[in-house]
């Protein structure tokens, strides 16, 4: 029986702390914003 050779490349996982920060605009630009905005909310 012969194996079959894997000549795919791994896929990058996205950095989900970069992910949260930074966000394309329609034209392609890169937008960034602060991170943690959305954590613990809380009027005080």
């Amino acid at each position: 029986m012969a194996r079959k050779k894997r000549t795919g490349k791994y896929k990058l996982k996205t950095h989900k702390a970069t992910a949260k920060r930074f966000r394309l605009t329609g034209s392609g630009k890169l937008v960034r914003t602060k991170g943690g905005k959305s954590h613990r909310r809380r009027v005080t």
